[in-house]
């Protein structure tokens, strides 16, 4: 069997990203004989797709809506309205927040009926964790309006593909969390997926802007996920091998660039940070990672980490500006990682992968460059 997901352009009504995303599960048998793929099964999802998972006969799908607000709430108690209009400003509060009461109790109930969750909230994290966790101390106004957690909603669908399709019906089990930012990577190990978001604030006594990753930890069991942990790292990641869940921690290396003018100099810190994911989190409602281990100043001065590949108990990483130091760390002791070994080649490698058993020897692909200018020259494999 083989399954895909295809964007489709729409419109919405809360869920309104102008895009959905269609499941299709086809029967491949025929192929062997020159045949057409005969369609079993199908299902429309709300949101842009981000990314998918396969492991064994569960297929997991993370998809992205932003969310209408504008029209379902903001317009609504616009000072302008009619019934706003020539009201004096105690007026208008004391109607408006009558109102907004009548809106909020419309908004939840076309929210769960567009998440087709059947008055059964379970699977959907807490807008209240994210302000505790995610929300860097904002004020809670802004962090839950306009450009804050109520502006994106991820959902993760889960299914089993080897289902009997009679119907041709897919049945998805859905979770998710509101986020605010779609810019997201997406890892996965056989037990728990994650979604690492960009998110970012203006540092007004600063003058500049802060950068994180948001971390939302969805456990998998079988055909369904389940919101299972919450944090927050400073910086952003290359891509989703930046991320790696191993026994009890999640291991993430991130880049933060502070650069107040594009002319100004940038300052560049690349880390390596290990969580540790909380215990039992169902019945005790601890819900947020704990940062244990830290590795800060990987790289020479104005370098970025151009790859990473987690191995169990050992880490790989590059950085890159002119020439690229190639990182070896040992992650046996979560709370005290160490640099064990460092090569100075010229280039840089983009993707690591390792080729024997024992993950001795690693494969690395990526750019020739002049170690002088930094210029690019070509594929280099080694």
């Amino acid at each position: 069997r083989h399954y895909s997901t295809v964007g489709r352009t729409g419109f919405g009504t809360v869920f309104n990203d102008y895009g959905s995303t269609h499941i299709r599960i086809y029967d491949t048998k025929q192929l062997i004989e020159a045949g057409p793929l005969e369609l079993l099964a199908y299902k429309n999802l709300n949101g842009k797709y981000q990314s998918a998972r396969s492991i064994g006969p569960n297929a997991h799908i993370v998809t992205t809506s932003w969310l209408n607000n504008y029209d379902y709430l903001e317009s609504k108690l616009d000072r302008d309205q009619d019934e706003f209009w020539h009201m004096d400003d105690e007026d208008y509060f004391v109607a408006a927040e009558k109102k907004a009461v009548r809106l909020i109790m419309l908004y939840t109930r076309q929210i769960m009926k567009e998440l087709e969750m059947n008055n059964n909230c379970k699977n959907m994290a807490r807008i209240a964790l994210l302000q505790d966790g995610l929300s860097f101390d904002i004020d809670l106004t802004r962090d839950t309006y306009s450009n804050g957690i109520l502006r994106y909603m991820t959902e993760v669908s889960s299914f089993d593909m080897s289902a009997n399709f009679e119907s041709m019906d897919i049945t998805t089990v859905t979770s998710g969390i509101f986020l605010p930012t779609a810019k997201m990577r997406i890892y996965s190990s056989l037990k728990m997926l994650i979604v690492a978001g960009e998110g970012k604030r203006v540092l007004e006594e600063e003058d500049g802007i802060e950068k994180k990753t948001f971390l939302i930890g969805f456990r998998l069991d079988g055909p369904s996920s389940t919101p299972a942990a919450i944090g927050n790292v400073p910086g952003t990641i290359i891509n989703s091998y930046a991320i790696d869940h191993y026994g009890d921690y999640i291991r993430i290396a991130t880049t933060s660039v502070i650069q107040e003018d594009y002319w100004d100099e940038r300052t560049v810190n690349n880390r390596l940070l290990i969580l540790s994911l909380p215990e039992n989190n169902m019945t005790s409602g601890n819900f947020f990672m704990e940062e244990v281990g830290r590795l800060e100043g990987l790289g020479r001065e104005g370098e970025l980490i151009k790859s990473v590949r987690f191995m169990e108990k050992m880490a790989f990483l590059v950085t890159f500006r002119q020439i690229d130091p190639f990182y070896t760390i040992n992650l046996t002791d979560p709370m005290n990682p160490e640099v064990i070994g460092e090569l100075e080649v010229s280039g840089f490698s983009s993707y690591l992968r390792p080729i024997n058993d024992d993950q001795s020897q690693v494969l690395a692909v990526g750019q020739e460059a002049d170690p002088e200018t930094g210029r690019l020259a070509g594929l280099q494999i080694s």
